[in-house]
């Protein structure tokens, strides 16, 4: 691990430009070909603000070696249409996420997708927060070898804060799947009335 500099140990607390920051010192989760998959609830905040879920969401396709293994709700999560497997993901521009801004960051902010806000972290066995697993090429903070808390002060979050966000993801995957097939054969262009 790393020692952390003066500037480091008076971590910015986040705001939008947390990620502009990052996205302009490597390749980054919100600029290396994103797959963040949306919960229903992040789909209500992100069209509340007046956004069209076709401009910002598409239908992302998994292959089974990207969730087998994994826990059983994200696995029991995933919708399979016509021999398949989609979660409803975020629409890029170029490799970035749709609603990265190179000069202003993350335009969602405290309304970005609960992934996002719990990214680099995961919660594997109780209650722990850690280091989400193989994530070191596109976080800056697990690359340099920050310390989790740390880490999270960095982004304006608590373990308590993190648990929760862990726990709606959980919760959307478990509890609303078909929600998710609906909108999937929406942005399709499937008839979802049969």
């Amino acid at each position: 691990m790393t020692e952390e500099t003066p500037e480091q140990k008076q971590p910015e607390t986040y705001t939008n430009h947390i990620c502009r920051i990052c996205y302009h010192m490597q390749d980054t989760c919100c600029a290396d070909s994103p797959r963040v998959p949306f919960s229903i609830s992040d789909i209500d905040r992100i069209t509340s603000l007046g956004h069209r879920l076709e401009d910002f969401a598409i239908p992302g396709e998994y292959a089974e070696e990207d969730f087998r293994g994994e826990e059983p709700w994200w696995e029991a999560s995933m919708v399979k249409i016509n021999g398949k497997f989609y979660k409803l993901n975020v629409r890029t521009k170029g490799n970035a996420c749709h609603f990265l801004d190179p000069d202003k960051g993350c335009t969602l902010g405290k309304n970005r997708p609960d992934v996002c806000k719990i990214y680099p972290f995961w919660i594997y066995q109780g209650d722990e927060v850690t280091y989400e697993d193989r994530e070191e090429v596109t976080c800056f903070m697990q690359n340099r070898g920050s310390s989790v808390s740390y880490a999270m002060t960095s982004i304006g979050e608590t373990a308590d804060s993190i648990r929760k966000y862990f726990n709606n993801i959980r919760k959307d995957c478990i509890e609303n799947n078909e929600q998710h097939r609906g909108l999937l054969l929406r942005l399709m262009g499937k008839d979802t009335s049969k």
